[in-house]
C-alpha cells in the first residue's frame, strides 16, 4: 500500500507539473527527473526497511534452528551414519534441533535403535520430510559422506560453527562433484580417498576433516526379548549365531562351506546352540535352531546383542552386533575390505586372492571377475579349518 501511495503522489506532481511547465522545455525534463529519482529512492529505501524488518524476525534462537539429515544406506550404514551425526551434534552443533529422514521400509528399526537418545530430535520418513522440508535451516543428504541440499545463510549464519561446516562442505562438494550421486563411480572414487586419507567407513564422513576425530560412541539401547530367549531355551553367552543371508552375492559365505563350518563348531564346542538368523532363505546344514526370516527386529537384534560369538560375512548383523555392544564377531570378507569395513573387536578373515572389488564395475555384487561367475572365488577360498582355527586361536568360547 505504501508503494501504491509513492506512485499516486509522484503522479500528482508530474500533473502538477504539466500545469506549470512546456514539457518539451529543460526545467519541466529536468524536473520530471528529480522526481523520478525521488521516487526510485524511496520505493528501494522502503524494500530495504521491509527486509530488515523481515531478517530481524528471523533472529531466532539457536535452540530453534533445525537440521535435517535424510539417510539413504542400508541398516548397516545408516548405523554408521548415526555415529557420525552423534559426533556432529556433541562437537558442531549441540545447540540445534537434529532430524532423521529414513526410507519408510527402515523407520521401525531406526526408531529402535535410536531408542533411548536425544540428539537425534525428529525421525521421519522420507516423505514427511519433504513436506516439511521449508522448516529447516539446513538439509544434508548422507550416504556416505554429507551432500548439502538446501540450506538458509541468514539463520546459519548465527550459528558459527555450523555455518563453517556448510561453507566447507559446500566448497567440497562443488570441488569433487564424481562423488556425487553414489553408485560404481562415485563410491568407488570415495572408498580410494577414504583409504589414502587413512581413515575407514566408520569415520568417513568427516571426509573434509572438520573435526578432529569420530569417535565409537553410538550404542544401541538394546531391550532383551525374553520371549524368544525362552522359547528357544537360550541363555546369554550360551549360543552362536550364524549369519548367511547378505543379498549381494559376491559377500555370502558358500552355504557347504558354512554347514562343513556347523559341524566342526558343533564337535570343538558341544556346549553352545547353533542358531541361524536373516532374512534370505540359505538354510545351513547341521545348524540347531533355524530362525532365518521367522523373527522382528527387535528378536533379531536381541539374539544377535546376547549371543557369545557372531561368524557372518560382512553384512547388516555385523554393524548391528557392532553398535548394540561390540560383543567380538568372526567376520568373513569377500568383495570389500576389512580395511574399510572392519572393527577391531573382530577376527576379520579375507583371502589374498585379490584385493576386493567392491565398486569396481557395475555389477560387482553379483559377478565375480575372476571366476566370471557369481561365486565370489575370495570366499570360496576361505576354508571351514582356516575359520575355526582362528575361533580356537582367541578362546572366546
Amino acid at each position: 500500500m505504501l508503494m501504491k501511495s509513492y506512485f499516486n503522489e509522484f503522479w500528482e506532481s508530474v500533473l502538477r507539473l504539466q500545469k506549470r511547465y512546456d514539457v518539451y522545455s529543460l526545467t519541466f525534463l529536468i524536473k520530471l527527473l528529480w522526481k523520478t529519482l525521488r521516487l526510485i529512492v524511496s520505493v528501494e529505501l522502503e524494500r530495504l526497511e521491509k527486509a530488515l524488518s523481515k531478517l530481524s524476525t528471523r533472529r531466532v534462537k539457536r535452540r530453534e534452528i533445525r537440521v535435517l539429515f535424510r539417510l539413504t544406506e542400508g541398516i548397516g550404514g545408516i548405523l554408521i551414519n548415526l555415529n557420525y551425526l552423534l559426533n556432529f551434534k556433541q562437537k558442531i552443533c549441540k545447540d540445534v534441533d537434529l532430524d532423521v529422514a529414513v526410507d519408510s521400509d527402515k523407520f521401525c528399526k531406526v526408531a529402535t535403535c535410536l531408542r533411548g537418545h536425544d540428539f537425534v530430535s525428529g525421525l521421519l520418513t522420507w516423505k514427511e520430510a519433504k513436506r516439511n522440508e521449508n522448516k529447516y535451516a539446513l538439509s544434508v543428504e548422507l550416504a556416505r559422506i554429507p551432500y548439502l541440499r538446501e540450506w538458509d545463510p541468514f539463520i546459519l549464519c548465527r550459528h558459527l560453527s555450523l555455518s563453517s561446516w556448510v561453507k566447507q562442505t559446500e566448497n567440497f562438494n562443488r570441488k569433487y562433484p564424481e562423488y556425487f550421486p553414489s553408485g560404481a563411480v562415485g563410491d568407488g572414487l570415495l572408498t580410494e580417498r577414504t583409504l589414502i586419507q587413512g581413515q575407514n567407513r566408520l569415520s568417513q564422513g568427516n571426509v573434509i576433516f572438520f573435526m578432529d576425530e569420530i569417535q565409537d560412541a553410538f550404542r544401541i539401547h538394546v531391550a532383551k526379548q525374553q520371549n524368544v530367549h525362552e522359547l528357544y531355551g537360550l541363555c546369554d553367552d550360551g549360543y552362536i549365531v550364524v549369519v548367511n543371508s547378505e543379498k549381494v552375492k559376491t559377500r555370502n559365505y558358500p552355504v557347504e562351506l558354512f554347514s562343513h563350518l556347523v559341524m566342526n563348531l558343533k564337535k570343538e564346542f558341544p556346549l553352545y546352540t547353533l542358531v541361524q538368523l536373516g532374512d534370505e532363505d540359505r538354510q545351513i546344514k547341521g545348524v540347531d535352531i533355524y530362525l532365518q526370516g521367522k523373527t522382528d527386529f527387535e528378536e533379531f537384534l536381541s539374539l544377535v546383542s546376547k549371543a557369545k560369538l557372531l561368524i557372518a560375512p560382512e553384512c547388516g548383523a555385523v554393524h548391528v552386533r557392532h553398535f548394540a555392544g561390540a560383543k567380538p564377531s568372526v567376520v568373513l570378507f569377500g568383495s570389500t575390505l576389512p580395511e574399510m569395513y572392519g572393527y577391531k573387536e573382530n577376527i576379520n578373515i579375507r583371502s589374498s586372492i585379490c584385493r576386493g572389488c567392491e565398486w569396481a564395475c557395475t555389477n560387482w555384487d553379483e559377478y565375480c571377475m575372476i571366476s566370471k561367475t557369481d561365486r565370489a572365488l575370495c570366499l570360496n577360498s576361505i576354508s571351514p579349518k582356516v575359520i575355526l582355527d582362528k575361533i580356537k586361536s582367541r578362546d572366546w568360547l
